[in-house]
């Protein structure tokens, strides 16, 4: 035990070493976007989570999650550094590439998922026709895309993350012990930090990302039954997307409002 405990310990040192770094190179390079205040934040929380998820092969993560994450980041990466605020939604990026005959980023990213996707679901099912892959390729495709949507105000995504975290250690006991799970945790106190304090954004890249994460533990841990549940979330949530807008849906709730601004302030 004493052992597996440096062992995360080491790797927690080389991330926020990896944070400040990152941070700093960011800010130098003006690889920055505008937050919802205005203000220039560097968008490099995804590349500590991105670095976070490789160095969990040290603790035994599969090869085919690392790969799956990898392309998921890169996806919003490119959105990041070449992408526009224009247009938005699945159904914006289809209907400009075939209205106009032109890439967008957004549809670039789309693809880059959906085959990060279909690699997993090949990788790590046997049955490739059956409803278990069906099922598992929505949830790594839609995870991403809904994350992403949130991305608009500090420790949105956090807490998003923090309740499928929860659901998935109530649900299945095994999760509640080892290095993976103290690893985990930790990172999420460390992202909870830069976020709050606003040294760093996901942007793209992270949320995606994170959607990614989760979407991989969803697939590695649920029984099937709960699959289709979150499927079915994932589905209605990118449908609404398409026609209202979950900021400010959230501003006019006032529970909502009020767990939303949990953790952070408005300045």
């Amino acid at each position: 035990m004493f052992v597996e405990v440096w062992k995360v310990a080491l790797l927690l040192a080389l991330v926020i070493l990896i944070w400040k770094l990152s941070t700093s190179y960011f800010k130098r390079l003006e690889w920055t976007a505008e937050n919802y205040q205005k203000r220039r934040v560097p968008y490099s929380l995804g590349v500590i989570l991105l670095a976070a998820s490789i160095m969990s092969l040290f603790l035994g993560a599969s090869t085919t999650f690392v790969l799956y994450i990898i392309t998921i980041w890169l996806a919003g990466w490119i959105d990041d550094f070449f992408g526009s605020s224009f247009p938005k939604g699945i159904r914006g990026h289809m209907m400009y590439f075939v209205q106009r005959g032109e890439w967008t980023t957004g549809l670039m990213k789309i693809i880059f998922i959906s085959a990060a996707a279909l690699f997993a679901v090949v990788s790590e099912i046997d049955l490739i026709l059956g409803w278990e892959s069906i099922i598992s390729l929505f949830i790594f495709v839609l995870s991403p895309h809904v994350t992403n949507i949130l991305d608009t105000r500090p420790l949105r995504v956090w807490k998003w993350t923090f309740c499928h975290f929860l659901i998935y250690f109530i649900m299945i006991p095994s999760l509640q012990g080892g290095e993976v799970i103290v690893f985990v945790l930790a990172m999420m106190i460390i992202w909870w930090h830069i976020e709050k304090t606003k040294q760093a954004m996901l942007g793209d890249n992270g949320a995606a990302l994170v959607g990614g994460i989760i979407a991989w533990f969803g697939f590695s841990t649920l029984p099937f039954i709960v699959k289709i549940v979150i499927v079915l979330l994932y589905t209605v949530l990118t449908l609404m997307a398409e026609r209202i807008s979950f900021h400010e849906t959230i501003q006019q709730s006032r529970l909502l409002k009020w767990i939303d601004q949990l953790g952070w302030k408005e300045i």
